[in-house]
C-alpha cells in the first residue's frame, strides 16, 4: 500500500538527530532500488518497524513513490497491456482507439453520441482505483481544465464515472505534442516558430494563473500542435489551485524531473513561477533540440537540476541571439526571485524580441551567481578559501556580463566613460582573481586532504570560463592583449587537467598573438608569455616533441641573458629562469648529449643558489634547489658514484631545511621521500648496505606519513609501495630474509589498498605492481624452503626490481 503524504503537522526529517536522519536517508535509498528493480515494497510494514522515525519516514517514502509514479508512469500507473475494447460504451460515449498514455490514464478517441461529436476521452485504469489520492488529482484534473476557458488550453467537455471507471471528455485535437513532432524547427536558426509557441503558451499559464491553478507539469509532451500550427496545454493531472494544499505537501516531489523547477527537486512548496521555469526549459530545448538537464539517475537528476547552471544555449547553437538566450535563462534562473514575476512578463518579453524591441529582462544578478557558485562548491568554503573569493566572484560574473556581452558594452559606453572606467575596473578586479585562482588556489588544494574532487572541479569551472570568455570576445583591438592572456589561462587549465592537446593549441595560439602585437608594442609586459614557454615546454616534452621544447626553453633563457644585471631580477623571474635550465636538461638528456645536460644542470643550481643568498626569506628556493641537486645526483649515478651519493645527500639536507620553515607541506614531504629514497638507491648501489637501509627505512615512514595525512592520493602509496619493494630488495641481497618478507608484504598491502580502495578506475601499472610484489615475495619463500645450494638456484632467483616504478 501507498503511504499518504503526511499532514502539515507533522515532525519534519530535519527535527530528527544526524543518525535518524542518517537512517532515514538509507531507509529510503533501499525502497529506491528495490523499486528500480521492479520490487514490491511494504512501505506501512517499514514505517510501522520505525515507530520513532513514522512521521518524517512516511512523508519521505510518500515523496519516493509520487516520484517514481510520476517518472514511470506508463510502466507502474498505466501498464501497456491495460486497455478498453473497442466501441465500449461509457455513458454518452463510445471508445474507438488508444491515442495516448500518460502517468494519470489512457486517452481514447470516442464518439459522443449525444452531440454527434469526436471527442477524446481520458479514463482512470482500474489498476490504480484502490489509490484514493489518484483518483483525487484525476478529478481534480477534470476540475481544473474544466474551469479554464483559453484557446491555448484544451478544453473539458464533461466527466462521469460508468461501472467504477472514471472519464472526462475532452476536445480531440487532430495533431501531435512538441515531443513528437519532427517538422517543429527544433534547433534550426529559424526560432521564429518556437518563439510564437511560447507566447501562447505563457499567455495561457497566465490565464491558469488568474484563475489559481497551477499546472506543475509543462513539457513538451504535454503540449499539442495542430495541423494550423496552433498550440495546446494539455494534461493538468498534477495541477494544483492555490487555496487548495490537501493533495501536495513540502518534502513531496511532483512533475516531470527533467522540467522540473529547482524547488520542485528539492520537495519545497510551490507556486506559479514553478510553471515559469518548466516552460523555460520547454523553451530551452525547443531552439536547442536538447534537455538542459539529463542524468543517468533520477537521483543525479535531481541534483543537477538543484544545483547545475543549464549549458548556454548559444553554447549548443550559436545562432542563438543574446537576448533570446536572456529570456530563457531568465525564465530557468535557479532562485524563483530572479524568475520572471508573471508568465505574462515573460511573454510580454518574448513579444519584445520578435519584433525587435528591447527586452526588460535581465540575467541573474552578479551577487546571485556568485553566492550560488559558493552554495554549490561547499567543500571550498570547508578547505578555507572561498572567504576572498565568494566576495569577489561578484567582479568576474560582472566583467563577462558587461566587457563580453557586446550589448551591455554598447550601454555601459552610451551612459558615460564612469561606466565604462567601473566596468574596466570590475573587470581586472575579476580577471586577477580568476587568475589567482587558476595560478596558485588550485595547485594549493593539492596540499588539502581529500580535495581532489575540488581541484577537478575549480579546473572544470576555469575551463568553462575562459572558453565563454574567448566564445563571447570580438576582434576589438584594446581587447586583444587580454584575450591572449584569457588564451594562455585556458591552456594552463588543460595543462593542469592533463589535456596536454588541446593545452598546446591554446598555447600556441596565445603566445603567436602576443607575439604579433609584441612587434609594434615592445612595451607589453612578456612576463605571462615567458611563464607559458616553460608551461609550453613540458607539454611537448610529454607529447614527444622533444626539438620544439628545446627551441622554447632556449627562448625563455635568451629572453632574461638580455637582462645584464642580476640584482634586478625578482624571485618569480629566477624560478621561471632556473626552470628552464632543468627542463632544457631533461629535454638534452633524452637526446643523450650528456655534456649539454650537466651544463644546464649546473647553471639552473648557480642561479638557485645565487638566489636563496639574494631572498632568503623565499624558503620554497630550498626545495626548488633541492629537486634540481636531486636531479644532478640521478644523472651522475652512472657517471660519478661518490659524487652522487654526496649530490643526494645534499638534496635530503636542502628538503629537511625547507621543511623546518614549512614543517607540514605535503609536497616538501613529498620532494624529501623521494630523495631519500634516491640516496638508498645509490648507496645500496655503492655496497653500502647498512646506511642504504636506514635511508629506506626513512623513506617508507615519511611516505607512511603522507598516507596518512592524504590517505586519497594514489601517488602516495605508490612511492610507499616503491621504497617497501627497495627495501625488500636489499634485505634479499644481505639475505636478511625475515626483513625481506616483511617490506615485501608491506609493499602488497599497501598496492592491494591503492587498486581496491583509492583508484576510482583500475590502472594497469597498479595492478601490474601489485602482482609483481605478491610474485617476488612467494620467490623468496620458495627460495627459502629449497635445499638447493644457494649458488646453484641463484639463477632462478630474479626479482623484479622496478615495482611500482
Amino acid at each position: 500500500m501507498v503511504p499518504t503524504a503526511a499532514t502539515p503537522n507533522d515532525r519534519t526529517i530535519e527535527q530528527l538527530s544526524v543518525h535518524d536522519q542518517e537512517r532515514v536517508a538509507e531507509i529510503v535509498e533501499g525502497c529506491l532500488f528495490a523499486l528500480e528493480d521492479g520490487k514490491s515494497v511494504d512501505f506501512e510494514k517499514l514505517v510501522s518497524d520505525h515507530p520513532n522515525l513514522a512521521e518524517p519516514l512516511q512523508r519521505c517514502l510518500a515523496s519516493l513513490q509520487t516520484l517514481h509514479d510520476a517518472v514511470h508512469g506508463s510502466r507502474d500507473t498505466v501498464p501497456s497491456h491495460f486497455s478498453l475494447p473497442v466501441n465500449k460504451q461509457l455513458g454518452d460515449f463510445v471508445l474507438g482507439e488508444v491515442i495516448g498514455r500518460g502517468g494519470m490514464g489512457i486517452v481514447y478517441s470516442a464518439f459522443q453520441q449525444s452531440l454527434s461529436r469526436r471527442v477524446a476521452l481520458k479514463i482512470l485504469p482500474e489498476n490504480i482505483l484502490s489509490r484514493p489520492k489518484h483518483i483525487q488529482r484525476f478529478l481534480l484534473e477534470a476540475k481544473a481544465a474544466g474551469h479554464l476557458h483559453h484557446p491555448n488550453i484544451v478544453p473539458v467537455f464533461a466527466t462521469g464515472e460508468e461501472a467504477g471507471i472514471h472519464y472526462y471528455a475532452m476536445q480531440l485535437i487532430d495533431g501531435h505534442s512538441i515531443e513528437q513532432l519532427e517538422t517543429f524547427d527544433w534547433g534550426k536558426d529559424n526560432f521564429r516558430p518556437a518563439i510564437d509557441a511560447a507566447i501562447d503558451l505563457a499567455n495561457a499559464i497566465q490565464y491558469a494563473h488568474d484563475c489559481g491553478i497551477i499546472h506543475r507539469d509543462i513539457k513538451p509532451s504535454n503540449i499539442i500542435v495542430d495541423r494550423k500550427s496552433h498550440v495546446w496545454i494539455t494534461d493538468f493531472g498534477l495541477a494544483r489551485h492555490t487555496n487548495d494544499n490537501g493533495l501536495t505537501t513540502a518534502g513531496e516531489l511532483v512533475g516531470t524531473v527533467n522540467y522540473m523547477s529547482p524547488e520542485q527537486a528539492q520537495g519545497k512548496p510551490l507556486d506559479e513561477r514553478t510553471d515559469i521555469y518548466s516552460l523555460g526549459a520547454t523553451l530551452y530545448e525547443m531552439i536547442t533540440g536538447e534537455q538542459a538537464f539529463s542524468g543517468d539517475t533520477h537521483q543525479a537528476l535531481l541534483k543537477r537540476i538543484a544545483l547545475d547552471e543549464p549549458t548556454k544555449p548559444s553554447k549548443i547553437k550559436p545562432a542563438i541571439p543574446f537576448d533570446l538566450e536572456t529570456i530563457v535563462m531568465k525564465a530557468m534562473s535557479k532562485d524563483r526571485e530572479d524568475r520572471y514575476s508573471s508568465a505574462e512578463a515573460m511573454a510580454a518579453d518574448l513579444a519584445a524580441f520578435r519584433d525587435g524591441r528591447s527586452i526588460a529582462g535581465r540575467r541573474p544578478s552578479p551577487g546571485k551567481l556568485a553566492s550560488r557558485w559558493v552554495a554549490k562548491h561547499r567543500m571550498l568554503v570547508a578547505v578555507g578559501m572561498v572567504g576572498a573569493l565568494a566576495t569577489s566572484l561578484t567582479f568576474m560574473v560582472a566583467s563577462a556580463q558587461v566587457w563580453l556581452a557586446r550589448n551591455d558594452m554598447k550601454a555601459a559606453l552610451a551612459q558615460s566613460t564612469t561606466n565604462l572606467e567601473t566596468a574596466r575596473s570590475n573587470y581586472w578586479q575579476s580577471r586577477n582573481l580568476l587568475d589567482k585562482w587558476n595560478k596558485t588556489l588550485i595547485h594549493e588544494l593539492i596540499e588539502i586532504p581529500g580535495a581532489e574532487a575540488v581541484q577537478s572541479a575549480m579546473l572544470a569551472d576555469t575551463i568553462t570560463y575562459y572558453e565563454s570568455f574567448l566564445d563571447r570576445s570580438s576582434d576589438d583591438p584594446q581587447l586583444s592583449a587580454d584575450i591572449a592572456l584569457a588564451r594562455l589561462q585556458l591552456a594552463s587549465a588543460y595543462h593542469q587537467s592533463g589535456n596536454d592537446a588541446r593545452a598546446l593549441e591554446n598555447y600556441n595560439i596565445a603566445l603567436a598573438s602576443h607575439e604579433a602585437r609584441y612587434a609594434t608594442s615592445p612595451n607589453e609586459d612578456s612576463y605571462p608569455f615567458i611563464v607559458a614557454l616553460n608551461d609550453m615546454a613540458l607539454v611537448q616534452l610529454r607529447l614527444g616533441k622533444t626539438d620544439e621544447a628545446i627551441a622554447n626553453l632556449s627562448r625563455i633563457i635568451q629572453h632574461y641573458s638580455a637582462v645584464d644585471d642580476r640584482e634586478s631580477r625578482d624571485v618569480e623571474s629566477v624560478s621561471v629562469l632556473a626552470a628552464a635550465y632543468v627542463n632544457l636538461a631533461q629535454a638534452l638528456e633524452s637526446k643523450g648529449e650528456s655534456k649539454k645536460t650537466q651544463e644546464s644542470l649546473d647553471t639552473a643550481e648557480t642561479i638557485y643558489r645565487s638566489a636563496i643568498a639574494q631572498y632568503p626569506e623565499q624558503r620554497r628556493l630550498l626545495s626548488e634547489l633541492g629537486a634540481v641537486v636531486d636531479h644532478k645526483a640521478t644523472f651522475y649515478a652512472d657517471k660519478d658514484l661518490k659524487q652522487a651519493i654526496q649530490l643526494a645527500a645534499d638534496a635530503v639536507a636542502l628538503h629537511s631545511e625547507f621543511l623546518k620553515y614549512e614543517p607540514r607541506s605535503l609536497l616538501g614531504m613529498r620532494l624529501l621521500g623521494a630523495s631519500v629514497h634516491n640516496h638508498a638507491v645509490l648507496l645500496s648501489k655503492s655496497n653500502q648496505e647498512s646506511v642504504a637501509r636506514e635511508q629506506y627505512q626513512l623513506a617508507v615512514t615519511t611516505r607512511k606519513d603522507l598516507t596518512r595525512w592524504h590517505p586519497t592520493y594514489a601517488q602516495h602509496w605508490r612511492d610507499l609501495a616503491v621504497s617497501l619493494n627497495a627495501l625488500a630488495m636489499l634485505e634479499c641481497k644481505v639475505e636478511s630474509w625475515d626483513a625481506a618478507e616483511v617490506a615485501f608484504q608491506g609493499s602488497i598491502d599497501a598496492l592491494r589498498l591503492l587498486t581496491d580502495q583509492v583508484d576510482d578506475r583500475p590502472v594497469v601499472k597498479h595492478q601490474e605492481a601489485l602482482a609483481a610484489a605478491i610474485s617476488n615475495l612467494e620467490k623468496v619463500k620458495t627460495h627459502r624452503r629449497s635445499t638447493v645450494p644457494a649458488d646453484q638456484s641463484a639463477s632462478n632467483f630474479r626479482l623484479q626490481e622496478r615495482v611500482g616504478s
